[in-house]
């Protein structure tokens, strides 16, 4: 009886339908990470460089630790921009 119920409700058509469907969304998903992760990647560039600039010119006018923080916060900033995010988009585009 059970086998004669299968037969008629075929779900093997839905089931790959299905899939497909979110295997697009996964695509699409990807896709927005991806894009937004470049977008942080150019406003970071220009970020981490005015930074070190700006605390480089400050350590010079006055040499403070006050200052020298300018510059610790663009090479940290430069390391995430220019190591971190570009690994996480390599990961997300190879999975």
């Amino acid at each position: 009886m059970r086998a004669k119920i299968m037969e008629i409700v075929d779900l093997s058509g839905w089931e790959e339908m299905i899939n497909d469907i979110f295997e697009s969304v996964k695509e699409f998903i990807v896709f927005l990470l991806v894009k937004l992760l470049e977008l942080l990647m150019y406003i970071a560039r220009p970020l981490y460089i005015s930074l070190i600039a700006i605390g480089v010119m400050l350590y010079v006018i006055s040499p403070t630790y006050r200052h020298m923080r300018y510059i610790y916060g663009g090479i940290i900033l430069a390391i995430f921009a220019e190591v971190v995010l570009p690994y996480m988009v390599n990961t997300l585009l190879s999975a």
